[in-house]
């Protein structure tokens, strides 16, 4: 009986992490502007919001 919650290989995972990361990143750093935010706080918004993914991803999958 296959079981449908294994996990992906490690190299994959990883892969899939960085890819969605980037992919927070860019977004956060394109919506900055939208909701004001500009200069140097844009980098720290986005910084801001890729620990929030971070987070959310290690208590998800309990990493």
């Amino acid at each position: 009986m296959p079981s449908f919650t294994r996990r992906p290989s490690a190299p994959a995972f990883a892969v899939t992490v960085t890819v969605a990361r980037f992919l927070v990143i860019s977004l956060a750093l394109a919506a900055a502007p939208l909701i004001g935010i500009t200069g140097w706080y844009m980098g720290l918004f986005a910084n801001a919001v890729c620990v929030v993914f971070a987070v959310a991803l290690v208590t998800r999958l309990g990493l």
